[in-house]
């Protein structure tokens, strides 16, 4: 049995196809809608809302370390895997975060956005 996956992970290397490629990795959600606003612990809450294709996606918003002005958020959709539903399915994230206003980057690029 050993043998045979890796004479079929051989296979598969020979005709091009990586069949490790196929984890599901985050990437850049496409764009979406944000707001910022006013949070009750004097923190700003970010709200991002997305609709993607199928069901069983995890989003979520990270914030870079690097020290840029305004700080740059990053907001990122996970693919599910398996069999998923084939339905248009609404996605969101929260992060509460110390800055009234940052640089958003999704897949369509970089948008600065500020308090309400």
């Amino acid at each position: 049995m050993k043998s045979l996956k890796m004479q079929l992970s051989i296979l598969l290397i020979l005709i091009g196809i990586n069949f490790q490629c196929y984890a599901a990795e985050p990437v850049l959600c496409p764009r979406g809608e944000y707001t910022l606003t006013k949070s009750t612990d004097n923190q700003w809450l970010l709200q991002a809302k997305v609709t993607l294709p199928t069901s069983g996606y995890a989003t979520t918003l990270i914030t870079e370390l690097k020290l840029t002005d305004p700080p740059m958020v990053k907001f990122l959709c996970k693919k599910p895997t398996g069999m998923v539903m084939q339905v248009l399915t609404e996605y969101t994230a929260e992060a509460k975060i110390p800055f009234s206003k940052i640089r958003l980057r999704d897949r369509v690029g970089k948008q600065v956005l500020s308090a309400e």
